[in-house]
Protein backbone atom coordinates (compact mmCIF):
# COMPACT_ATOMS: atom_id res chain seq x y z
CA UNK A 1 0.00 0.00 0.00
CA UNK A 2 2.78 2.23 1.11
CA UNK A 3 5.50 1.24 -0.97
CA UNK A 4 6.46 4.61 -2.51
CA UNK A 5 6.20 5.82 1.04
CA UNK A 6 9.92 7.32 2.03
CA UNK A 7 11.32 9.15 5.12
CA UNK A 8 11.15 12.74 3.18
CA UNK A 9 7.30 11.78 3.13
CA UNK A 10 7.12 11.01 6.82
CA UNK A 11 8.70 14.46 7.60
CA UNK A 12 6.87 16.65 5.22
CA UNK A 13 3.22 14.82 6.88
CA UNK A 14 5.10 15.57 10.83
CA UNK A 15 5.70 19.03 9.55
CA UNK A 16 2.24 19.75 9.07
CA UNK A 17 1.91 19.31 5.18
CA UNK A 18 -1.24 17.37 5.52
CA UNK A 19 -4.38 19.09 6.63
CA UNK A 20 -7.70 16.91 6.88
CA UNK A 21 -11.03 18.37 6.19
CA UNK A 22 -13.95 16.35 7.91
CA UNK A 23 -17.67 17.34 7.74
CA UNK A 24 -18.03 17.86 11.34
CA UNK A 25 -15.20 19.51 12.39
CA UNK A 26 -12.50 22.26 11.56
CA UNK A 27 -9.80 21.47 9.02
CA UNK A 28 -6.67 20.14 11.19
CA UNK A 29 -3.55 18.68 10.04
CA UNK A 30 -2.16 15.26 11.21
CA UNK A 31 1.16 13.99 11.67
CA UNK A 32 2.95 10.76 9.64
CA UNK A 33 1.58 8.26 11.92
CA UNK A 34 -2.16 9.45 12.44
CA UNK A 35 -2.35 9.63 8.34
CA UNK A 36 -1.08 6.04 8.32
CA UNK A 37 -3.85 5.39 10.41
CA UNK A 38 -6.34 6.95 8.60
CA UNK A 39 -5.15 5.13 5.46
CA UNK A 40 -5.11 1.59 7.09
CA UNK A 41 -8.31 2.12 8.44
CA UNK A 42 -10.15 3.46 5.16
CA UNK A 43 -11.18 6.63 5.92
CA UNK A 44 -8.67 8.52 3.51
CA UNK A 45 -7.26 6.99 0.36
CA UNK A 46 -3.40 7.09 -0.02
CA UNK A 47 -2.60 10.78 -0.67
CA UNK A 48 -0.27 9.78 -3.98
CA UNK A 49 2.29 12.56 -3.55
CA UNK A 50 5.52 12.43 -5.53
CA UNK A 51 8.92 13.57 -3.88
CA UNK A 52 9.40 15.76 -7.21
CA UNK A 53 6.19 17.73 -5.46
CA UNK A 54 7.82 17.84 -2.07
CA UNK A 55 11.30 18.41 -3.26
CA UNK A 56 9.24 21.79 -5.05
CA UNK A 57 8.47 23.39 -2.10
CA UNK A 58 12.08 23.03 -0.67
CA UNK A 59 14.30 24.46 -3.19
CA UNK A 60 15.33 27.03 -1.43
CA UNK A 61 16.40 24.73 1.51
CA UNK A 62 19.13 22.53 -0.78
CA UNK A 63 20.74 25.83 -1.30
CA UNK A 64 20.64 26.70 1.88
CA UNK A 65 22.33 23.83 2.98
CA UNK A 66 25.20 23.50 0.27
CA UNK A 67 25.96 27.10 1.49
CA UNK A 68 26.00 26.23 5.37
CA UNK A 69 28.19 22.81 4.41
CA UNK A 70 30.54 24.87 2.58
CA UNK A 71 30.95 27.24 5.37
CA UNK A 72 30.94 24.85 7.70
CA UNK A 73 34.15 22.55 5.98
CA UNK A 74 35.81 26.23 5.94
CA UNK A 75 35.97 26.57 9.46
CA UNK A 76 36.94 23.20 9.96
CA UNK A 77 39.57 23.46 7.28
CA UNK A 78 40.86 26.47 9.22
CA UNK A 79 41.08 25.32 12.60
CA UNK A 80 43.12 22.04 11.57
CA UNK A 81 45.22 24.11 9.69
CA UNK A 82 46.04 26.13 12.36
CA UNK A 83 45.87 23.63 14.91
CA UNK A 84 48.90 21.96 12.04
CA UNK A 85 51.20 25.02 11.71
CA UNK A 86 50.89 25.89 15.78
CA UNK A 87 48.87 29.10 15.22
CA UNK A 88 46.49 30.76 17.49
CA UNK A 89 43.08 30.15 17.63
CA UNK A 90 41.22 31.96 18.93
CA UNK A 91 37.68 31.41 21.44
CA UNK A 92 35.70 33.09 18.98
CA UNK A 93 36.73 30.44 16.56
CA UNK A 94 36.22 27.49 18.95
CA UNK A 95 32.74 28.45 19.84
CA UNK A 96 31.71 28.77 16.17
CA UNK A 97 33.64 25.05 15.81
CA UNK A 98 31.74 23.68 19.27
CA UNK A 99 28.18 24.86 17.40
CA UNK A 100 28.94 23.43 13.69
CA UNK A 101 29.77 20.20 15.63
CA UNK A 102 25.88 19.75 16.46
CA UNK A 103 25.18 21.44 13.49
CA UNK A 104 26.69 18.44 11.17
CA UNK A 105 24.60 16.10 13.23
CA UNK A 106 21.64 18.06 13.04
CA UNK A 107 21.83 18.39 9.56
CA UNK A 108 22.56 14.61 8.78
CA UNK A 109 19.48 13.63 11.10
CA UNK A 110 17.81 15.89 8.75
CA UNK A 111 18.97 15.14 5.41
CA UNK A 112 15.20 14.39 4.21
CA UNK A 113 13.83 17.31 5.82
CA UNK A 114 11.92 19.72 3.68
CA UNK A 115 11.95 23.10 4.13
CA UNK A 116 9.09 24.99 6.60
CA UNK A 117 5.94 24.14 5.24
CA UNK A 118 3.27 26.86 5.10
CA UNK A 119 0.49 25.33 2.63
CA UNK A 120 -0.39 21.88 3.35
CA UNK A 121 -1.99 19.28 0.45
CA UNK A 122 -5.45 19.45 1.79
CA UNK A 123 -7.07 16.03 1.90
CA UNK A 124 -10.93 15.59 2.04
CA UNK A 125 -12.30 12.97 3.85
CA UNK A 126 -15.85 11.86 4.01
CA UNK A 127 -16.20 10.23 7.51
CA UNK A 128 -16.84 12.04 10.56
CA UNK A 129 -14.47 13.12 13.26
CA UNK A 130 -17.32 11.39 15.74
CA UNK A 131 -17.31 8.00 14.14
CA UNK A 132 -13.82 7.83 13.77
CA UNK A 133 -13.55 8.53 17.68
CA UNK A 134 -16.53 6.07 18.38
CA UNK A 135 -14.53 3.16 16.43
CA UNK A 136 -11.40 4.14 18.30
CA UNK A 137 -12.79 2.79 21.60
CA UNK A 138 -11.51 3.58 24.82
CA UNK A 139 -7.86 5.57 23.86
CA UNK A 140 -9.93 8.09 22.20
CA UNK A 141 -12.19 9.08 24.70
CA UNK A 142 -9.08 10.93 26.33
CA UNK A 143 -9.34 14.26 25.86
CA UNK A 144 -6.93 15.77 23.58
CA UNK A 145 -4.65 19.11 23.23
CA UNK A 146 -3.95 19.42 19.50
CA UNK A 147 -6.55 17.40 17.36
CA UNK A 148 -9.08 14.88 17.62
CA UNK A 149 -6.21 12.23 16.41
CA UNK A 150 -4.02 12.38 19.47
CA UNK A 151 -4.97 9.34 20.87
CA UNK A 152 -3.36 7.23 17.79
CA UNK A 153 0.15 8.26 18.79
CA UNK A 154 -0.12 6.32 22.02
CA UNK A 155 -1.86 3.06 19.87
CA UNK A 156 1.70 1.54 18.78
CA UNK A 157 4.53 3.17 20.25
CA UNK A 158 7.72 3.86 18.32
CA UNK A 159 9.74 1.36 20.24
CA UNK A 160 8.07 -1.63 18.97
CA UNK A 161 9.95 -1.35 16.03
CA UNK A 162 13.12 -1.31 17.53
CA UNK A 163 15.45 -3.82 19.43
CA UNK A 164 17.80 -3.41 21.60
CA UNK A 165 19.01 -0.24 23.28
CA UNK A 166 17.23 2.08 21.31
CA UNK A 167 14.09 -0.06 22.45
CA UNK A 168 14.70 0.16 25.97
CA UNK A 169 15.18 4.36 25.21
CA UNK A 170 11.81 4.43 23.68
CA UNK A 171 10.10 2.39 26.23
CA UNK A 172 11.22 4.38 28.80
CA UNK A 173 9.80 7.92 27.71
CA UNK A 174 7.21 5.97 26.39
CA UNK A 175 6.06 5.67 29.82
CA UNK A 176 6.82 9.13 31.43
CA UNK A 177 4.49 10.00 29.04
CA UNK A 178 1.79 7.86 30.12
CA UNK A 179 2.74 8.81 33.82
CA UNK A 180 2.16 12.57 32.71
CA UNK A 181 -0.88 11.84 30.63
CA UNK A 182 -2.09 9.86 33.44
CA UNK A 183 -1.68 12.75 36.30
CA UNK A 184 -2.92 15.43 33.97
CA UNK A 185 -6.31 13.54 33.81
CA UNK A 186 -6.07 13.23 37.80
CA UNK A 187 -5.71 16.94 37.89
CA UNK A 188 -8.08 18.40 35.36
CA UNK A 189 -11.64 18.22 34.06
CA UNK A 190 -11.89 17.23 30.93
CA UNK A 191 -14.41 19.95 30.38
CA UNK A 192 -11.76 22.68 31.21
CA UNK A 193 -9.35 24.16 28.77
CA UNK A 194 -5.85 23.70 29.98
CA UNK A 195 -3.81 26.74 30.95
CA UNK A 196 -0.39 27.14 30.04
CA UNK A 197 2.13 27.46 31.50
CA UNK A 198 1.41 25.55 34.76
CA UNK A 199 3.09 27.15 37.85
CA UNK A 200 4.27 23.69 38.93
CA UNK A 201 5.73 23.11 35.54
CA UNK A 202 7.21 26.36 35.30
CA UNK A 203 8.84 26.02 38.51
CA UNK A 204 10.08 22.80 37.99
CA UNK A 205 11.64 23.62 35.18
CA UNK A 206 12.90 27.10 35.81
CA UNK A 207 16.21 26.45 37.75
CA UNK A 208 17.25 24.16 35.10
CA UNK A 209 16.59 26.44 32.68
CA UNK A 210 18.09 29.44 34.52
CA UNK A 211 21.55 27.52 34.95
CA UNK A 212 21.26 26.91 31.17
CA UNK A 213 20.85 30.65 29.88
CA UNK A 214 23.74 31.39 32.53
CA UNK A 215 26.18 29.10 30.92
CA UNK A 216 25.03 29.60 27.40
CA UNK A 217 25.58 33.23 28.11
CA UNK A 218 28.95 33.06 29.86
CA UNK A 219 30.34 30.99 26.18
CA UNK A 220 28.99 33.69 24.15
CA UNK A 221 30.59 36.78 26.49
CA UNK A 222 33.84 34.65 27.07
CA UNK A 223 34.12 34.16 23.49
CA UNK A 224 34.24 37.50 22.37
CA UNK A 225 36.35 38.68 25.70
CA UNK A 226 38.94 36.72 24.59
CA UNK A 227 39.50 38.56 21.52
CA UNK A 228 41.33 41.10 23.76
CA UNK A 229 44.46 40.17 24.39
CA UNK A 230 45.69 37.62 21.30
CA UNK A 231 48.73 36.15 20.46
CA UNK A 232 50.24 37.84 17.36
CA UNK A 233 49.80 33.96 15.57
CA UNK A 234 46.31 34.63 15.66
CA UNK A 235 46.48 37.15 13.18
CA UNK A 236 48.60 35.16 10.53
CA UNK A 237 46.53 33.03 7.96
CA UNK A 238 47.53 29.30 6.86
CA UNK A 239 49.57 29.06 4.99
CA UNK A 240 48.05 26.07 2.52
CA UNK A 241 50.90 25.97 0.11
CA UNK A 242 52.77 24.11 2.08
CA UNK A 243 49.47 20.82 1.80
CA UNK A 244 48.44 21.97 -1.42
CA UNK A 245 51.43 23.32 -3.76
CA UNK A 246 50.63 26.31 -6.52
CA UNK A 247 47.26 27.38 -3.94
Amino acid sequence: MCLDWTVRHAFFADMGGKEVRTPDFVPFRVNAKQLHYLVTKGYLPYPNILLDEISDKSKLDRIGKVITCAQITYLILQCIGRALQQLAITTLELFALAIVVCSIAISWCWLHKPADVKFPVKLNMDTSIGNILVEGGVPATRPYQQTPMDFVDDLCPSWYRHSGGEQIIYQFFHKLKRLEDIEQLRSEKAAEPRKLPLKGEFWSIFPLALIYAVARGYLLVEAFLGLRDLEASAFANVNWSAYIPHV
